[in-house]
């Protein structure tokens, strides 16, 4: 609060929502994608390949030097950088870009959440290509522990 204080002191209007915005949505839509994607990719291998999946994605998803300067947006980039003061011009022309971007990642999450409930509900009543079948995770470890 002692910002916004600051803010009306010195005559500018504070944005009191501005965390929850960004929140919302810049971040959310990215870390969506990536839970989506792990769970799509739990409930379909069976093991926890999705959490490696995750980590991988992360790790490529990085914008490179170019895009982290501001100004290179495009359609499916994971995570959205911009780290300079001078360039705010280029955020604003680019606005549609990143709002059709954040609506694409948030619209691809949501269909990874989808798939991965129908192949839960397919495995779960045992029919089709996963009738008594198990992709990657072919054995099963029993417990000899008797206590």
């Amino acid at each position: 609060m002692t910002l916004v204080r600051f803010c009306k002191e010195t005559g500018i209007q504070p944005d009191v929502f501005a965390f929850v915005k960004y929140a919302l949505l810049w971040i959310l839509p990215t870390v969506m994608l990536v839970m989506a994607m792990g769970l799509f990719l739990t409930i379909l291998t069976e093991n926890y390949s999705g959490i490696l999946f995750t980590g991988l994605l992360w790790l490529t998803g990085r914008p490179s030097m170019g895009k982290i300067a501001g100004g290179n947006y495009s359609l499916f980039d994971l995570i959205i950088r911009h780290n300079t003061l001078k360039g705010y011009g280029r955020m604003t022309e680019n606005l549609p870009m990143l709002t059709l971007n954040r609506a694409a990642i948030s619209g691809m999450a949501l269909l990874f959440v989808a798939l991965a409930i129908i192949v839960y509900e397919t495995r779960r009543k045992g029919v089709g290509i996963f009738e008594k079948r198990k992709f990657f995770n072919g054995f099963k470890v029993k417990c000899t522990y008797k206590p």
